[in-house]
């Protein structure tokens, strides 16, 4: 039957109400399959609220949904970067102003806000520290066990922080703290000795360069190169109630495990066998190597040492200085080498010989040069790339090199480490005080700045590690004793050893 209106003037009733009828049973259809699909959808729901556990209602208005770790501090966890193709694109996921933004400006929480960080797990430089506290809660905690710690003697002081040592009883390790720390990275939890680091009041660091060091404390940790920071965060200045910005001044706190101690009094000692921490030494250089890490300032008193349970040595670095580190993507990685290998061995053995006295030089020299030729062949090491850039330039910088014949990427790297080595070297080239005794101790062998068709740092190369004992090396060391009023250890010493 049609459902068009009927003709004006011509209404027949029992057609509208026959169509009307078969449009209500049409409708009446419709909802009831509606009903059924809303049924089942709120049986569906329904099965699922059941298997939820019971929540108690809290009281008041309900709280905001709740984000997770990510959500809630964008910019942690730092992921390491390994896919970076180039080393800008490394640099500035690391260490770009957005990525120190991200991790300044999120992590704030409270009226009091802190940027509160751990190292790792692994691939993770940092990671948020919120496994069931706060972030006010963490440093509550830790400061609690700092303000014990300070009030004994310094464990160590440098120019710009001081250390003190937290040993934790009992009672400390089954606290709240204690018990919820993560154990990814530490599986036996906190550990009974923990070192606490923070800056000194009249020698703070901007925001920008703390979370750097941070940074480099991290990567250090997760590639087994350093110790694990616990805990890491920024406090503002007293009186400063405004968010933390990058280019304000912070005190920096690192509370960091606990190592036995760094490597000045058992190398000066000799307390260590030889053949052990070449050993040792040679596997920390390999780990550097392959991480692509650079601590241009290396030296025995910025290396840690702790014996393991079979009574093993371990070492690795500390003082992670953001001006003194740094990170090669791992491109870069491969095009440098082993040639940190030879630059890391040879600023720790120049500093035996030109600061702790040649007797210290010589009794660790055969074991270092015979481990570090099996392992890395380092006579030869000085014929790649990155080490024949370095040492290629007689001159006392290397950034007279024509930048536009430089890869990207690889070229800014050869000329930042360089720089960064050049400028650590200097004391060493340059400066005719380390040719006298220290503090009444041993004549040192050291090197000073001589014309010579080598660049400097295969000068110094050379002179540290790759030509000991060669007449042109040792003339070298014998002029510097003599210009500091010394005695001659020249050729009749290095015959004699």
């Amino acid at each position: 039957m049609s459902l068009r209106p009927p003709a004006p003037g011509r209404v027949d009733v029992s057609e509208v109400t026959e169509a009307a009828d078969r449009l209500s049973r049409v409708l009446l259809a419709g909802l009831a399959v509606e009903a059924k699909t809303n049924a089942s959808r709120a049986s569906k729901q329904d099965r699922e609220e059941s298997a939820k556990p019971y929540a108690r209602p809290s009281a008041g208005p309900s709280a905001p949904p709740q984000q997770s770790v990510e959500e809630q501090l964008e910019g942690l966890p730092l992921v390491i970067p390994y896919d970076a193709k180039h080393q800008q694109d490394f640099d500035k996921r690391m260490f770009g102003e957005k990525t120190l933004n991200a991790i300044l400006i999120n992590a704030e929480v409270g009226i009091y806000p802190y940027v509160v960080m751990r190292s790792g797990p692994y691939p993770n430089a940092l990671s948020p520290l919120k496994d069931g506290l706060n972030n006010n809660k963490w440093r509550a905690w830790f400061d609690t066990w700092a303000d014990r710690a300070a009030k004994q003697e310094a464990f160590g002081k440098g120019s710009s922080n001081t250390a003190h040592l937290i040993e934790l009883n009992d009672e400390d390790l089954t606290s709240e703290a204690a018990l919820k720390y993560p154990r990814d990275q530490l599986p036996g939890g906190l550990p009974k000795k923990i070192i606490h680091r923070k800056s000194l009041v009249d020698e703070l660091p901007t925001a920008e360069k703390a979370i750097e060091e941070l940074i480099m404390t991290g990567y250090a940790a997760v590639s087994k190169i350093g110790p694990q920071l616990i805990i890491g965060y920024l406090q503002r200045p007293l009186g400063m109630y405004s968010a933390i910005e990058l280019k304000m001044r912070v005190q920096l706190h690192c509370y960091l495990e606990a190592w036995t101690g760094d490597l000045n009094a058992p190398l000066g000692k000799r307390t260590i066998e030889p053949a052990e921490f070449a050993r040792e030494f040679a596997n920390l250089l390999q780990s550097s190597s392959s991480a692509g890490f650079w601590q241009v300032d290396a030296k025995p008193s910025n290396m840690l040492y702790r014996r393991d349970a079979s009574g093993g040595l371990e070492i690795c670095w500390t003082d992670f200085d953001p001006g003194k580190c740094f990170i090669m993507s791992p491109t870069a990685r491969q095009e440098v080498g082993h040639c940190c290998v030879l630059a890391h061995a040879a600023q720790v053995m120049g500093f035996m010989s030109c600061v702790m006295g040649e007797e210290v030089f010589y009794h660790y020299l055969p074991a270092v040069q015979q481990e570090l030729e099996t392992r890395f062949k380092i006579s030869e090491i000085s014929n790649d790339e990155m080490c024949k850039f370095i040492t290629r330039n007689p001159g006392a910088f290397l950034l007279d090199v024509e930048w536009d014949s430089l890869e990207r990427g690889s070229g800014q790297i050869k000329v930042a480490i360089a720089q960064k080595l050049l400028d650590t070297l200097r004391w060493y080239v340059d400066d005719i005080h380390f040719a006298r005794p220290f503090r009444g101790g041993d004549s040192k062998r050291c090197m000073l700045q001589k014309d010579s068709p080598k660049g400097k740092l295969q000068q110094f190369f050379d002179f540290a590690l790759l030509q000991v004992g060669k007449p042109e090396v040792e003339e070298w060391a014998s002029f510097s004793s003599k210009k500091a009023g010394g005695r001659n250890y020249g050729s009749e010493s290095t015959a004699k050893d």
